[in-house]
């Protein structure tokens, strides 16, 4: 029983995770053309 259950925490955890991959993708593209935009305003 137990076993089973974690098996099913697990297999959630890695939906959501799948789930919010794609979202940390397009905020870290965001980050990184708000500071390439930043550094070349600067220059």
């Amino acid at each position: 029983m137990k076993i089973h259950y974690l098996c099913c925490k697990s297999i959630n955890l890695s939906l959501k995770y799948l789930l919010s991959l794609p979202f940390f993708l397009f905020l870290c593209w965001k980050m990184y053309s708000l500071q390439r935009i930043i550094l070349h305003s600067l220059q």
